[in-house]
């Protein structure tokens, strides 16, 4: 587990793993930059986020990196195990997203915050119980259940993905 409190992360040429119940990276307060990053394997053990996840407050950009093989699963709100992200800045660009499995909402990345970009991102084989087998995004300001407050999307930019494979539940 790699855990962001504030300052700043950079990240190059770097596996994350974990062999037990934790979100490989997460940020708190502060920024993180991923290049060129394989996060496999990683559980979320609140549900949210196994690969990486972002809190209100923070900015993530991540390029060229490999998320496989993620889990979201243990609570009834379970999201995102390759990327659940809150934060103010989500900026994802030439990223493979494979076997992802949530036994809720987002199979693959899910966003509930800030300013979103994807472009040229590959989504194979993520699987959710509930809704967005690849990508889910929820843009409503709310209040989390750790009381932190969001203002919700500002703003989402997708393109130039593709999704192969994914599937979700029939809700």
């Amino acid at each position: 587990l790699i855990l962001v409190e504030e300052g700043d992360l950079v990240l190059e040429g770097f596996e994350i793993t974990s062999a037990d119940l934790r979100h490989c990276l997460r940020t708190r307060e502060g920024n993180v930059e991923l290049r060129d990053v394989h996060i496999h394997d990683c559980d979320a053990f609140d549900g949210l986020g196994g690969g990486l996840r972002t809190d209100v407050g923070t900015r993530a950009v991540v390029r060229d990196s490999l998320f496989e093989n993620n889990r979201a699963h243990y609570t009834t709100g379970a999201r995102g195990p390759h990327i659940y992200a809150r934060g103010d800045l989500l900026d994802v660009q030439g990223c493979t997203f494979v076997g992802g499995h949530s036994d809720g909402d987002a199979g693959g990345v899910m966003v509930v915050g800030g300013d979103n970009l994807f472009v040229g991102n590959h989504f194979e084989g993520n699987v959710a119980t509930d809704d967005g087998g690849a990508f889910f995004a929820d843009g409503a300001a709310q209040t989390f259940p750790d009381g932190t407050v969001g203002t919700g999307i500002q703003s989402l930019i997708v393109t130039d993905n593709t999704v192969v494979t994914s599937a979700c539940g029939d809700r």
